[in-house]
């Protein structure tokens, strides 16, 4: 991460995180800025930056309206979903399909983490309109089932963005 402006607005993310002035949109906020920032990253760092979504959708958020939610987002998350991918084009025809869950947004954001470098070599940018699905998912469809452990991880996530920053 050479952008100073990236590390920048990484920087104020941790620093709420670390100043428990947090919230599931500041969760949403880093997802924005890994997808915005996306060719400037690399393998390592996103790792490290995805570990927080990741996290919190696999232990802290359940979906406010799963059949809503579904219904709602089946053609926006599809059409975000345009690489030449096996693994995209098969989340793809859930996501049209209608039969996507909570689960296949964590899953997508771990295949991101898992294929940084080949997706951001054969696709570059764009595989950061993937992220959209994952950044829309927390900032309007979820809430808290425990937010205890989450308002307790502020100062981990931090850790995590920091040393992201400092590699």
């Amino acid at each position: 991460m050479d952008n100073i402006n990236l590390k920048r607005k990484f920087n104020k993310i941790s620093k709420d995180f670390k100043n428990n002035n947090f919230k599931l949109d500041t969760v949403a906020a880093l997802v924005d800025e890994i997808r915005r920032g996306i060719s400037s990253l690399t393998a390592q760092e996103a790792e490290l930056l995805l570990e927080i979504p990741i996290s919190v959708l696999e232990t802290d958020v359940e979906l406010t309206n799963l059949e809503e939610w579904k219904e709602q987002n089946r053609k926006y998350f599809s059409e975000n979903m345009t690489l030449d991918d096996l693994y995209i084009i098969n989340l793809k025809n859930k996501f049209k399909e209608g039969f996507y869950d909570l689960d296949d947004i964590k899953n997508l954001t771990l295949y991101i983490k898992d294929n940084f470098d080949d997706l951001n070599d054969k696709f570059g940018r764009t595989t950061g309109l993937l992220l959209r699905n994952v950044e829309v998912t927390i900032r309007e469809d979820v809430k808290l089932i425990n937010n205890d452990n989450f308002y307790a991880s502020g100062n981990i996530f931090s850790q995590y963005i920091d040393e992201a920053i400092n590699l």
